[in-house]
């Protein structure tokens, strides 16, 4: 009967070891779909009705005024998304805005001031975080320029505070007047 029992006992592991093998494939094709998935989603659409203006902020070899050009051509004759300032109900309204705010009491969903409301707002994000980041030539600094921007900034800083604390610690006859 022992025997019996440990053969049944060794089934059922066997068993479960394969469900456990068929389990994990299929959560590994699974995730690999879904990366898939993520991947291509990822990649900038090319479709044709989307400005131009919302790929070329996700592109770091941009340039910038290029960018800020097409976004103001593309909204130049549109109603433009609600700001979070317009908001603001403290502030006095020019006639533009009032004029704008009862234009967009009438908009549909698929009207860009709805549909792109996100990228709109994201732009000028975009737009204000890389204004100090700008080339003359119009291309924005990488990532390496600007961390050595700043080393170099942070190195001056220092070298600069350590000049004033040797300047501190002199006795008054040898200090220099300014």
């Amino acid at each position: 009967m022992p025997a019996k029992r440990n053969r049944t006992i060794k089934q059922v592991l066997r068993i479960c070891q394969i469900l456990f093998l068929v389990l994990f494939f299929c959560c590994k094709s699974f995730c690999v779909k879904a990366q898939a998935v993520a991947v291509t989603s990822a990649v900038p659409k090319t479709d044709k009705s989307v400005p131009s203006w919302i790929a070329m902020m996700d592109d770091p070899n941009v340039n910038y005024h290029d960018a800020v050009k097409a976004f103001e051509k593309y909204w130049k004759h549109r109603i433009k998304p609600v700001e979070e300032d317009e908001l603001d109900e403290s502030t006095e309204k020019t006639r533009e805005q009032k004029r704008e705010e009862k234009e967009r009491k009438n908009l549909k969903p698929n009207d860009p001031a709805i549909k792109y409301a996100f990228e709109y707002k994201k732009f000028m994000h975009w737009k204000y975080e890389m204004a100090d980041h700008v080339q003359e030539d119009g291309h924005i600094k990488g990532m390496d320029d600007r961390i050595k921007e700043w080393e170099t900034q942070k190195r001056a800083k220092h070298d600069q505070e350590q000049k004033n604390k040797s300047r501190k610690n002199l006795p008054d006859s040898t200090r220099h007047k300014n």
